[in-house]
């Protein structure tokens, strides 16, 4: 079920509320009596740690905040850690790996 946005018309109290797309016209009543209106609201979004397509987070090995995909890809090979998900690793990984 949706949340949608309601602006009271009275007081411009703005009140969140669970409804059905049939009934989002149907606005709650306002504390002050007033009419609630339904309000047209920009989504709320997580920013991205240093503006990059990866969210960043801080390295459990490091303790540095990781804002890119490559960051993540030279800690995680440089410590030879593996994480669910992730593909094999490079051949030259493998090579310094590789019991001599």
């Amino acid at each position: 079920m949706p949340i949608y946005t309601y602006k009271c018309a009275e007081c411009a109290e703005l009140i969140d509320g669970y409804n059905t797309v049939a009934a989002r016209h149907k606005a709650p009543e306002c504390s002050c009596g007033g009419a609630m209106v339904l309000s047209i609201q920009p989504t709320q979004i997580a920013p991205v740690l240093g503006g990059g397509e990866f969210p960043g987070y801080q390295c459990p090995v490091t303790d540095k905040y990781i804002t890119s995909r490559r960051d993540r890809k030279y800690i995680m090979e440089s410590n030879n850690l593996v994480d669910v998900g992730d593909r094999t690793p490079s051949k030259k990984r493998q090579a310094q790996t590789q019991p001599a």
